[in-house]
This record gives structure tokens, sequence and C-alpha cells, in this order.
């Protein structure tokens, strides 16, 4: 008898062990109206859903237990509690409201829904603060799905970059509290411009893909959208420093008011890095600050933004010669001590939010940004490659002793100085499950570029600051979009995006060479998106989108072509198909997006940069990327979490056909030989990349963050060429961190960072020329961009 109770004891156990039970909800106000689509979380798992059209939810099959429960939903105060699950359960959750109106308004409207069907991924202020100390922003999303980053100086620090499916910086929007930060001549994003912006950031969002309608440079590859300072009701303070390897040091300061007779708040930082960089000579010196001051009500946010960054980084952009790569990796062309590039970077933004009902929120901002700077460029007349002619620089030859002097060695600086300001706006309505969107910007940009020569060895009849070129560009861009999320059914969502674009952009003046470069253009663009998002279960999801995105050439790929005597560079124009499905559980979370993106006069990388380091590109008629994205995560117990991606892809042009420039003995410029290759691979389009990482508390407080990544062949033009490639890579990083509450003061944590671990040696990135000489054959020069091996970096955070 005692025996047979002792089995009946453990069956009895083990069933209530993996017994599964229904949670049900109902999420109300405090009037018991039903609120829809209040998120509903269960903490330290993967689980979450949203109340539908009456208020309820529901998580079938959860294991018995003790559960933390989070609601949240705009303009309540969140609600949490813990529950404990021994049986089916049904609960009724009664939100109060807020006092103050979400910021989360402010990218409401730029940014892709839970049940939009667009690939996406969200990160919160301790991710982004958590993974890195020093570098710049596309080495914190390293190990998100399909990315790459790569660093001038091999570091992570100064200028820096990210490709996105192989998309480039130019073809991925970025918005900054909703406000377009893409260089409206370039299209590209220069993160040096803004050092230490992660310290600021709140959240992240990165679309794959066209993505949703959003503000400023056409999104081509991709979307990230990033939140600065948000509303803290508490006061607060932190204090950080570092130092690491290359004489890498970082000092940072935060501080936040809280809320100020329950309506006002100020926060602000102030940061200084510099590094010696990998690469000879390769410092950078950076420094800046924010400033933020907000005015909260219940129904309304008045919040100004003030973001300056000043950066001083030694030119590296030339790379280190391929016949180097095995004996100098180090190697820097440049050794005058000031070849710099210096540049400094004001953004003011004025943000203002109104509830102007319960179902119907405004959001208006208007902006401004100021940039000035310059390349310091030493030009040696025994360089064949200079600029040291007089008649360059508008200046007669000098006569010494009756001999002619028509070249002398110089030092030049070449100034960008540009404004860019404009307005953006969205009014946001939401009806049971359903929501729409309108929403637009108007933004100019006129910027200034000139050079002057600062001195020469031979002066001549030159003046101080002697300026030889000036040219102007002006372009204005103007969008309106509207998308709505319609409920079909409790479980369909109809997604529709419409956005009109309209872009004139002139150029008057002349170029660097005294090219007359007066041109002008004007674009009208139509971008439609459409999609289902079907919730399968409270677990799983699926979901189907098509988008048309097109995007205009930048100022180089106008001035390049027309320098080349080629004809204008025409728009691009990208079909981009979507499907996904996520599946979520306790433990573990998984996901795998399929994509298909035909372009039609993609511009594409010769493989070529120009005199200031841009790559020259061509448009190409067809060409396409295709491929597989999938994710998973999971946790073992409350000390174990691990994650993974990889994007296994194809990326073709069809029917490339190569030019390569002609040149007889004494580089005369002959013309072109043109080769048809067929299908070739897209430059700088990895065909698998991945990362992988783990995380481990091995006691309160101490934790180990383990980040690999792979990334595959990368070919440096467009011709699939071994030769004319960087190798697959793979490399570590491995942070240790210590955190722990002070009582009456605060936390301390101190970290520990060691980039690289295994030592391998990689290159990121790389250029080619290539050309045909007249009695020589064919003439090559590359530059590739290696990455330092095993470094480190340590520090302290206090937090009050």
């Amino acid at each position: 008898m005692k025996r047979s109770s002792i089995m009946l004891f453990l069956l009895l156990s083990g069933y209530q062990a993996f017994a599964q039970y229904a949670f049900r909800g109902q999420v109300r106000d405090e009037e018991q109206n039903p609120l829809v689509g209040a998120h509903v979380v269960l903490n330290n798992t993967y689980l979450g859903t949203s109340t539908d059209e009456h208020g309820n939810f529901v998580f079938k099959r959860l294991s018995a237990g003790e559960y933390s429960l989070t609601v949240s939903f705009v303009g309540y105060k969140p609600h949490s509690q813990t529950i404990t699950v021994d049986r089916d359960m049904y609960l009724t959750i009664v939100l109060e409201p807020d006092q103050y109106m979400a910021d989360e308004v402010v990218v409401k409207a730029t940014r892709a829904g839970e049940k939009d069907p667009v690939p996406h991924t969200n990160l919160a202020a301790e991710e982004i603060t958590g993974r890195e100390m020093v570098r710049d922003v596309p080495y914190l999303l390293k190990m998100t799905p399909s990315l790459v980053s790569t660093s001038d100086a091999g570091t992570g620090v100064g200028y820096t970059s990210l490709r996105i499916r192989g998309s480039d910086a130019t073809r991925i929007n970025v918005t900054l509290n909703g406000i377009p930060l893409n260089d409206a001549e370039s299209h590209g994003v220069f993160w040096v411009d803004l050092p230490d912006i992660a310290s600021s950031l709140e959240n992240v969002q990165i679309q794959r893909g066209v993505g949703t309608s959003t503000n400023g440079a056409g999104a081509f590859g991709a979307t990230i959208n990033l939140q600065t300072h948000t509303l803290h009701k508490e006061p607060y303070a932190g204090l950080s420093a570092g130092v690491g390897s290359f004489r890498t040091m970082n000092g940072a300061l935060k501080f936040g008011t809280g809320l100020i007779k329950d309506r006002f708040a100020v926060d602000g930082r102030v940061s200084r890095i510099y590094s010696d960089g990998f690469i000879d000579r390769a410092f950078s010196n950076l420094k800046s600050f924010c400033l933020s001051g907000g005015m909260y009500s219940e129904r309304s946010i008045l919040r100004v933004h003030l973001i300056h960054g000043w950066e001083e980084t030694y030119q590296a952009w030339s790379g280190v010669p391929k016949a180097a790569l095995d004996t100098n990796r180090t190697y820097n062309p440049y050794t005058y001590e000031n070849e710099i590039d210096h540049y400094e970077q004001t953004h003011y933004q004025l943000h203002y939010s109104r509830e102007l009902s319960r179902h119907m929120n405004l959001h208006t901002a208007l902006h401004y940004t100021r940039g000035m700077g310059y390349y310091e460029q030493y030009q040696e007349e025994e360089n064949p490659c200079h600029q040291t002619f007089f008649a360059h620089y508008r200046l007669p030859d000098v006569v010494i002793g009756g001999e002619t002097i028509t070249q002398t060695d110089l030092i030049r600086r070449l100034w960008l100085d540009n404004h860019f300001y404009g307005m953006t706006y969205s009014l946001d309505y939401k009806s049971g499950s359903s929501r729409f969107t309108l929403g637009g910007s108007w933004n100019r940009y006129i910027g200034d570029h000139y050079g002057r020569l600062i001195w020469t060895r031979i002066a001549g009849e030159s003046e101080i600051r002697h300026r030889w070129y000036l040219n102007t560009g002006d372009k204005r861009d103007f969008n309106v979009y509207t998308k709505g999320n319609i409920a079909l059914t409790g479980k369909l969502n109809l997604y529709a995006d419409f956005q009109y674009r309209q872009i004139f952009f002139s150029i008057t003046g002349d170029e660097n060479g005294l090219t007359d470069v007066g041109q002008e253009y004007t674009f009208r663009f139509l971008n439609p998106k459409t999609g289902l998002f079907y919730s399968i279960s409270d677990r799983q999801e699926a979901y189907l989108s098509f988008a048309v995105g097109s995007r205009e050439p930048t100022r180089d790929n106008f001035v390049d072509a027309q320098a080349a005597g080629n004809p204008p560079p025409v728009a691009e124009k990208l079909y981009d198909l979507e499907a996904g499905y996520r599946l979520r559980g306790k433990r573990i979370t998984a996901g795998v997006n399929a994509y298909y993106m035909y372009y039609r006069d993609q511009l594409v990388t010769t493989g070529e940069i120009n005199y200031v380091g841009y790559p020259v590109m061509t448009n190409v008629p067809r060409s396409y990327r295709a491929g597989v994205e999938a994710e998973a995560g999971g946790r073992l117990g409350n000390r174990f979490s691990w994650s993974l991606n990889a994007t296994l892809s194809r990326n073709l042009i069809l029917d490339f056909t190569e030019k390569i420039e002609l040149y007889d003995e004494e580089w005369n410029f002959l013309g072109y030989r043109e080769e048809k290759l067929g299908n070739t691979q897209l430059s700088f389009s990895p065909s698998f990349a991945g990362a992988a990482g783990w995380q481990y508390e091995w006691f309160s407080g101490f934790t180990t963050d383990w980040q690999t990544r792979y990334v595959g062949r990368q070919f440096i033009d467009n011709t699939s060429n071994l030769e004319r490639s960087v190798d697959p890579y793979w490399v570590t990083d491995l942070n240790l961190a210590w955190e722990r509450d002070i009582q009456g003061f605060g936390s301390l944590q101190i970290r520990f960072m060691i980039y690289n671990l295994f030592d391998h040696t990689y290159e990121t990135h790389a250029w080619v020329y290539r050309a045909v000489v007249q009695e020589v054959g064919e003439y090559t020069e590359y530059g590739y961009f290696p990455q330092a091996g095993i470094h480190f970096m340590t520090g302290i955070r206090l937090n009050f």
C-alpha cells in the first residue's frame, strides 16, 4: 500500500509538471471599456500577444508555474503582477490612465507595427548599451540579420559603415526621432558625425527590404529608425569611462532632471572618444553632446532636441595595397601630419504631439541641421596622381629666372558647407484593431562645395585661402503617404501603404578640375505597398507583402558620370516580395523570412573610388537579390540565453557588360573596352552571412556575452573574379560584465571586452581600379581595409 501511494504521488507530480493550461483575460479602462491592441507579455519568456476587438487575450498550453505579467497600452500606466498558473484561469485587468502622453507617438508613424507584414528587429536601450562601449552604431547592430559592418581604421571607431542584404548605406533610410538623417546629396549616413549617439538612444527598429513608408531618402534595402531621449520621471545621472588598445579612450556624462513640477524634464549627455586606430596614423578625435528638454501633459508633448557632433579623423580611405596585406597590414599611404577630415554638425529638432481624441493623435516636427567641414590634403609634385599644376587652380604659371614653373607642392582643403531644414507630420487614427496613418514631410538642402589653397611651396600670384572652385547643390524633397492596417477578421489583417515622393535637385558652378557641373533634375515616384498578416495561433504568425521602392541618383553619381563623359544616371526601381513565419514559445523563438528583390536600373559599384573616397557607380538594367533569413533564440533556465541568425542569398546582375577604361602609354584617355560577362555576382553581397551568441550569468551580477559573426566571400566589383574579392571571415568578441547595486548610491558596472578573440586576420571591405594601357597591358590597383587582431577595452560605469 505504501509503495502504491508513492507511485501515485509520483504520477500526479509528473502530470502536474507537464500539465498545460489556458490563461485568458480582458483588459479594460477605468470605465470598463475594452482596450483594443493592448500588449500583454509574460516576462522572461518569448510569449506576448495583443488584445482583440473586445479587449480579450489568451495564452494556450501554458506549463504550470509562476509568471510575471506586464500589460501596457499607449496613454495608460503599465500594469505588472505575478500570476500562478495551476489551472485554466481568467483575469480582468483594469489600466489606469497615465497623466502624461507617451513618447512613442514621435516615431510611431515611421515604424512597423507588430501586425505589419514587414521583417523587422526591435532593440531596446539595454540591448544597445550592453553591446558596446565605444564603437559606432554599425557595430552596435552587428548581430542583427543580414548586416555587415566595416571600419576604415580597423577598430570600429571613426569612419564606419554597414550593409544590409548587400545594400550600402546610401540605400538604407535612417531617421532620428522621425527626422531624415541621410545626407541629402550623398544619401549616406556618416556615423562619425554623431559620436557616441548610442548613449542617447532609447530604442532602435531595423526594417529589412523596402519596409513601410517613411521620410527622407528612399528605403532601397532597409530602414533604421532611431529614437533618443524619452521621458524619465525620476532624476538620474551616469558617468562612464574606458580605455583600451590603440590608445582608445572614452568618457561620457549623462543626466536627467526627472519631472520638474510634474510637467518639465531636461536630459543631456556629453562625450569624448579618442583612438589611434589600427591603421597607421588613422586616429579619431571625437566630441559630442546632446541636450533635450520637454514639456509633458496628459494630452500633449512639446520637446526640443539639440545634438552636436565634432570629429577630426586622419584619412584612411585609400586602404592597404593588396601586395602589403601579408607584410604591412597597417600601411597608410598618407604621411602628411594633417591629412585629416574635419567636420562639425548640429541638429535642432522641435517636436509637438497632441492627442486630438481617444482614437486620434497628431505629431509634427520642425528641424534644422547645420554642417561644415573639410578634407585637408597634401599634394606632391612628384606624385603623378596628385593635382599640382597651377592651371588646375586657376593660377598662372610662375616664371623664375627665365624658367617657367607649371606645378608645385601644395596643401588644399576641400570644403562642404551645408544647411538642411524642413518639417514632418503624421496623423494617426486607431479604431478597434485597425490603424490608419496620414503623414509626410518637406525638406530642403543647400550645400556649397568649394576648395581653398592654404599653402604652396611656390606661391606665384596666389592669395592666402585662394578658392579655385565652387558649386552649390539645392535639393527639395516632398513626400506624402497614407497607410492602414485593417483587421479583416480576428486573425487576418490587411496592410496597405501608398507614398508619393517628388524631388527637385540642381547643381550650379564648377567642380574640382574646373568642370562645369551645372545640371538639374526632377523625379516623381509612386511607391505602393500591400500585404497580409495572419495570426495562426497565440504563438504562430505568418505574413506576405509586396512593395515598390524608388530612388534617385546621388550628387556623386551625376558628377562622376559627367567627369567620365557618360550619360547621366537614371533613377532606380525595386520590386520587393517578402514572406515570413514566426513562432514564439515559453523558452524558444524562431522565424524565417524569404525575399525576392528585383531591380530595374540599379546603380552598382564599378569597384573604383573617386578623389574623396566615394565609390563610382553605374546603372545596370536588371538585377536581383533573393534569399532566406532565419532567426532563433532561446533560454535555458534563468541564467543562460542564446541567439542565432543566418542569411543565405543569391545576388546577381543579369547580362552584365563590363566597361574598362583604355589609355595610351602616356595615360591619355582613349575610350572603353566592353566585355559581356553574362550573369555575375553583385559586389559586396555575400551569399552567406550569420551571427550566433550566448549569454550566461555565472552568479548575481556577473555575465559573459559571446558574439560570433561569419561573412562569406564578397566580390569587390561585379565581374565575379576571385582575384578581386574579399575572403570570407569569422570573428568573435567576448564581453565580461559585473554589475552591483550600491545601497543609497545607485549601481556600479565594470566591463572588459575582448575583440577578435581568436586573433583572426581578415578584411571587411576593399576597392579596385582597373584600366588597359597600351604597351603595358592591364593595370590594376587595390585598396583593402584590414581589421585589427585581438584587442581590448575595459571600462567602468556609475549610475546614480
